[in-house]
Parts: structure tokens; sequence; C-alpha cells
């Protein structure tokens, strides 16, 4: 029987950041239309806005309807765990496409991934 390669943390680490992303919860903050002046051409492309928004760190309270106490809990708590690895921040996007931007609604939490481009 072969014994087991020897790694260091180094190694370990870089195994983990290949095998995984990062994932952190924000809340959209902010939402606000600014008057896009583009041609019929950007209408037809779906772009024929842009929209501002901004998402901060959720770092407690609840995110979503709940449908029921236990649901409440394991929601804090979720909340209380995602605000300590990720106590302040700001992501603040320009979105050109409707269809993006209605996908966004002041109040609601998302997770957000973060993994790394090959290349």
């Amino acid at each position: 029987m072969t014994p087991p390669t020897a790694w260091s943390s180094n190694d370990h680490a870089e195994r983990r950041k290949s095998e995984m992303g990062v994932r952190a919860k924000f809340r959209c903050t902010e939402k606000s239309e600014r008057r896009s002046v583009d041609g019929p051409e950007a209408r037809e492309l779906g772009q024929d806005c842009t929209v501002e928004i901004k998402l901060n760190p959720v770092t407690e309270g609840v995110t979503q309807k709940l449908d029921g106490y236990d649901t409440y809990v394991q929601q804090v708590k979720e909340n209380r765990i995602f605000g300590l690895a990720t106590p302040a921040g700001q992501i603040a996007m320009l979105i050109r496409n409707r269809a993006a931007a209605d996908y966004f609604e002041v109040g609601q939490a998302y997770y957000v991934d973060f993994t790394p481009v090959e290349g």
C-alpha cells in the first residue's frame, strides 16, 4: 500500500480554491433608472435602459418571506454567519438590459458567487 502524499497547507488552500468559489449574501438596497439616449438598435437588443443597482452585504435579520418559526431561526442564523464573513462592502452595477434589470428588487437578498475565470 502506498502512503498518502503529504502536502502543505498552501497546497490544500490552492486545491480548495480551484474546487470552489466564494459565496456572499447581498441585499438590493437601491435601484434607479437613468434615461437612455440610444437609438433603435439598442431597443432591438433590449438595451433601451440604464438602471443602477446597488447591493450591500446581508448582516442580520430576515431576508425573505417565511413560512414558520423554524425557517425564521434558520434564516437569522444564516444571515449572522454571512454578516460575520462579509460585514461591509458594496456592489454597484449599471445594467442596460431590461430583463436583467427587472430581475432585481429593492429589499430582496441574493447570493453572489465568485468563481475564478480560467485563462
